[in-house]
């Protein structure tokens, strides 16, 4: 025969109210039983802890509200690009982060570009400083997250304007003429003898 126990006063479903019933001692509840029961204890507590966070943080808008800002950015590089970036550009679409990867057209390095670049008052981070090996002669990093969208179509003007003098130099005297940059070989390197 079964003992029956009494009713919780407020159950959080049916199925704990018959388990309630069944037995309010732990060590009658089979342990299937006491995970489903630890799974609704939780379940409650997190529904305490996003209350808690919702508190504590009330602007939420405010994610909303970068996500808006920064898609604004990309969208006005990306653009921009697009209408002013000589032929044989290409470039990523980026769908998170801050930063679009751009690879030229064949022949320049943006290593030995920077300089021109700098000079005509726009910025970008070479690619080489991304590859270990001397890879990303061709290729660099442009960041959209700090400037407005308007600074941002003037940057990338000036950028295609470096970019179509480095094509005509390669057009007018040839690629070996195009100064390059060499990364140092580390590999025959001796380690230094630490004792």
């Amino acid at each position: 025969m079964m003992k029956r126990y009494k009713v919780a006063e407020k159950p959080y479903s049916p199925y704990v109210e018959r388990l309630t019933i069944w037995s309010e001692r732990k060590k009658h509840i089979p342990k299937s039983a006491r995970k489903f029961l630890k799974m609704k204890r939780r379940l409650l507590r997190l529904k305490k802890l996003n209350q808690k966070l919702k508190a504590r943080y009330p602007k939420w808008e405010q994610i909303s509200i970068f996500r808006d800002t920064y898609k604004e950015r990309r969208d006005a590089l990306l653009d921009t690009m697009k209408l002013l970036m000589p032929a044989g550009t290409k470039w990523t679409v980026p769908t998170g982060g801050f930063y679009s990867w751009v690879t030229l057209p064949e022949g320049i390095d943006s290593r030995a570009m920077l300089p021109r670049a700098v000079t005509s008052l726009v910025a970008y981070v070479p690619g080489t400083g991304f590859y270990v090996n001397g890879q990303g002669k061709g290729e660099l990093r442009l960041s959209y997250c700090y400037p407005t969208p308007e600074r941002i179509v003037e940057g990338v003007r000036r950028l295609a304007g470096v970019v179509e003098q480095e094509l005509d130099l390669l057009a007018t005297f040839g690629p070996d003429a195009m100064p390059q940059t060499e990364m140092p070989n580390f590999a025959n390197t001796p380690a230094p003898n630490v004792r």
